[in-house]
């Protein structure tokens, strides 16, 4: 373990208090997982660094910030597939229905081992190079991609997909399927891994599927669960059509709604359907971009907040986004709530730097998602010193509004960098492409597989 001194940084901490969202010449301290130290008193840094370095000799940088460079919470994002990364710009300007089960499934029924094992290290690529350190993901072969994930030193949330179906298509749950995840997840650390349970969606089903699943999470009450919810119109109409409710009343009614329950989209929404939401404690995870280039609308954020209902962030999967990008997410996040109330000051950069950070973290259950003394260490470092964010003036301004990813510099996962000053420090950049180039080939080939 490195202990690390981040000296003279910018701080933007959107999860504090307001009175200490910001130190403009901040001094913090890493060692062991942890945050030590953390202020703006230079002087009792440095007596905090000086007794370090009487104990802990070895494996000890200064990471100089010059006054120019921002230490801001690491990001979580809350909702992605992180295997579609293969089929980034191949699956384009369709709405959802068809893009699903026109292009999507045809090319996810030719998925191999191998693709999943590349599509995963080819996301936490990108993550990596986004400020991510934390992921939900919602995909099949969970097995495949915790390995990868873990190499690459992030934190992760795979649901669990224990599913298996019939000849009539029929889903039920697989119990050695859940044993398997559950061996698999001892071998890491517990503040690394966290299993999630996993229900695509209310109509990917038949009926006596959701008492079964619900049945299960009963008796398994630490797991947190994460489904697509009210994402379309065409899900909503066929719902009350299928149950004569809307999708939020009749996953309440199968007993899926919960403080544990994490809801992707909610983009379709009566009053009565956030009402439920806000008394069964459900998050809701806003995916902008993927709900503006899918067609399917757009999220009413503003009204979840009034509501109290906490709001995170998700990119969806490369192939409807198309990048797992938490800054573009943000901004959009705000512009759109902007435009939709025609109010400038409806949404700020806080509430959205909230809802990519602390939010985010609080709903996963994960520890850190704030900068400050005991907490976890997942910290992003950010190059201000760029013509793009010059001057600073509001700080939260310019990281919502004006900052561009090239800017993050350094990526520090439980007190581990995995990316120092651009430099990846726990996958290939270049084997990852090579090998995604391959697989991306056998996937759009004429090989029918069985």
């Amino acid at each position: 373990m490195k202990t690390t001194y981040f000296r003279d940084f910018y701080l933007l901490n959107p999860g504090s208090e307001p009175q200490k969202r910001i130190i403009r010449h901040a001094y913090v301290i890493v060692h062991e997982r942890r945050i030590i130290h953390c202020g703006e008193d230079r002087e009792a840094a440095e007596k905090c660094w000086s007794s370090l370095q009487l104990q802990f000799a070895a494996n000890m940088q200064i990471y100089e910030g010059y006054g120019k460079k921002l230490l801001l919470p690491a990001f979580i994002n809350c909702h992605t597939h992180l295997v579609m990364s293969l089929f980034r710009n191949s699956a384009d300007d369709q709405n959802l229905h068809d893009w699903l089960f026109q292009t999507i499934f045809p090319l996810e029924n030719k998925l191999r081992e191998r693709d999943y094992r590349i599509g995963t290290q080819l996301a936490c690529l990108e993550l990596i190079k986004n400020g991510i350190a934390a992921t939900f993901d919602m995909y099949a072969g969970p097995d495949l991609s915790i390995p990868e994930v873990m190499r690459a030193g992030l934190r992760y949330l795979p649901g669990i997909d224990d599913k298996v179906r019939d000849k009539d298509f029929k889903a039920s749950i697989d119990k050695n399927i859940i044993a398997k995840m559950q061996d698999l997840a001892q071998t890491y650390p517990q503040e690394q891994l966290k299993l999630t349970y996993m229900i695509h969606s209310i109509y990917l089903y038949q009926e006596d599927f959701f008492p079964q699943a619900a049945d299960y999470l009963a008796s398994n009450p630490q797991l947190l669960l994460q489904m697509h919810l009210c994402e379309t119109q065409k899900e909503y109409s066929d719902c009350l059509k299928r149950f004569g409710k809307s999708p939020v009343k009749q996953m309440d009614e199968f007993r899926l709604l919960g403080k544990g329950t994490v809801a992707a989209h909610c983009v379709v929404l009566t009053d009565e359907d956030r009402e439920i939401l806000a008394k069964r404690q459900v998050t809701v995870v806003h995916n902008p971009t993927s709900n503006l280039k899918l067609g399917s609308g757009i999220a009413d954020i503003k009204a979840l907040l009034q509501k109290k209902i906490r709001v995170c962030l998700g990119s969806d999967g490369a192939a409807s986004n198309n990048n797992l990008n938490l800054y573009s997410e943000m901004k959009l996040a705000a512009l759109l709530a902007k435009g939709q109330y025609r109010r400038a000051d409806i949404i700020t950069a806080f509430d959205v730097l909230q809802m990519a950070t602390c939010n985010g973290y609080m709903a996963a259950g994960l520890g850190a998602g704030v900068i400050k003394e005991g907490e976890l260490a997942d910290i992003q470092v950010v190059n201000l010193d760029s013509v793009n964010t010059f001057p600073i003036n509001d700080l939260a301004a310019a990281v919502v509004y004006s900052l561009q990813t090239e800017q993050v510099e350094s990526l520090m996962v439980l007190g581990q960098f995995v990316y120092y000053k651009k430099e990846y420090l726990t996958l290939d950049v270049e084997k990852i492409k090579y090998e995604a180039a391959k697989c991306v080939d056998f996937l759009h080939s004429d090989v029918q597989v069985d």
